[in-house]
């Protein structure tokens, strides 16, 4: 049986989440990966030596932009100064994997012109640490917490109600006693919902 949104809204006022909640907890260390830790400082020395021969020698800067380029599809390689930095260029780590190749090089290149020019001395001055790579990756794993609470929600439903039967339409969900969906995998019925 269907209860108006105000009734959902009270229960979910009565029962607050705790401020320190498991299902939203992460705790993955990245910077113990070795591999990860490897390619970022590959890629470090390979934007470091990309700057040098932006001003001394254009011609040889396409090995390394292709080597840069192969270490920026590395998973997590988004955790770096680097790619922190296309962001003040109003450009994501993900807008950035959805191009075409061809475009994502010639992105990739413009991009560390700017780098070069605007980051890369102050970052030798100021020092290199891994840490920022772990630290980066910390902050954002705030993305992570929407299919985490998706997650714990879908559990506390089964826990609670084992006959809980996951439904698609208004109609199943009109048949049944008890029953739940994901608005995120069936966004027609969460609008069809809402104006019940």
């Amino acid at each position: 049986m269907l209860m108006q949104n105000l009734d959902y809204w009270e229960i979910s006022l009565k029962n607050p989440e705790p401020i320190i909640d498991e299902y939203y907890t992460f705790n993955k260390l990245i910077v113990q990966n070795q591999n990860l830790i490897q390619k970022v400082e590959r890629l470090r020395e390979l934007i470091t030596t990309y700057c040098v021969l932006l001003e001394i020698d254009r011609q040889a800067l396409g090995k390394i932009l292709d080597e840069i380029y192969t270490i920026t599809l590395h998973k997590n390689i988004q955790y770096t100064e680097f790619i922190a930095f296309w962001k003040t260029l109003d450009l994501s780590y993900s807008s950035f994997g959805r191009l075409p190749e061809r475009d994502r090089k010639l992105m990739l290149h413009k991009i560390l012109e700017e780098y070069c020019e605007k980051r890369k001395k102050l970052y030798d001055e100021l020092g290199y640490s891994n840490i920022v790579v772990q630290a980066l990756y910390d902050s954002g794993v705030s993305r992570k917490k929407g299919k985490a609470g998706i997650e714990k929600i879908t559990n506390l439903i089964l826990q609670k109600f084992m006959s809980a039967q996951k439904f698609g339409t208004i109609d199943e969900l009109r048949d049944q006693i008890l029953g739940y969906f994901l608005p995120d995998e069936n966004k027609i019925l969460f609008y069809e919902f809402i104006e019940i």
